[in-house]
């Protein structure tokens, strides 16, 4: 529901704005870039996620879980969604006037700010060593060094 929504409030949200968009196209150009790079990432840490599942079930015996640790999971715990944060936050770049694309950019963010902060503890309680000891102590929730 929420991949459908958005999109149409988004394009409903343009086309009421169209008569003061005063967009330039630098800007344009910024944001899609952006946009189409924190796809791209958000693409590769499912992938990675993926990865973890497949191989977990290959081996027999072997826990269904694992800590993620390629890519963009050395410095946060859910890169997929800090891509997902960026994303919202260069489509509404594209309109910045628009209330609707800043609503939909800051409800991503608080929705995925908490289901990051459970992933973090969940991965605590279940992989303490590598939090403690391990590759992980430094590890952030969402946002690389500070959070």
């Amino acid at each position: 529901l929420h991949y459908i929504l958005v999109p149409l409030s988004i394009f409903l949200s343009i086309h009421e704005h169209r008569p003061q968009y005063q967009g330039s196209v630098n800007r344009i150009a910024v944001t899609l870039t952006v946009f189409a790079l924190s796809s791209y990432y958000q693409g590769r840490c499912h992938y990675i996620l993926y990865q973890l599942k497949r191989n977990s079930q290959k081996s027999p015996g072997s826990s269904s879980y694992s800590l993620p640790r390629e890519g963009l999971f050395h410095f946060v715990c859910c890169p997929h969604y800090t891509m997902e944060v960026i994303l919202y936050m260069a489509l509404w770049q594209t309109l910045p006037q628009s209330l609707t694309c800043l609503l939909i950019a800051m409800w991503t963010l608080s929705n995925l700010s908490v289901m990051a902060y459970k992933q973090y503890f969940w991965y605590f309680d279940n992989f303490r060593d590598d939090f403690i000891d391990g590759d992980k102590k430094h590890w952030r929730i969402l946002i690389p060094g500070v959070w």
